[in-house]
């Protein structure tokens, strides 16, 4: 099982995530209210995604991230 927390800190809040591009691995799922990543991923590979971060008043910024999938050890 994955679980992984993303934290957005800054801004005027409240603060929202949301998944601006790439995907996240299958099985994996973005919650964007609590910022979590989780799921059972359910295919290797290297994964790109970038999420964004906006605060109250309209400002926004990104990153990129990058998740690995690889057999178990």
């Amino acid at each position: 099982f994955y679980n992984a927390l993303i934290l957005a800190t800054g801004g005027v809040p409240p603060l929202t995530l949301s998944l601006d591009s790439g995907s996240l691995p299958p099985g994996l799922t973005f919650n964007s209210l609590d910022g979590t990543i989780s799921g059972i991923p359910t295919t290797i590979g290297l994964y790109f995604f970038t999420l964004r971060a906006s605060s109250f008043c309209e400002n926004s910024t990104t990153k990129n991230f990058t998740i690995l999938i690889s057999e178990p050890g």
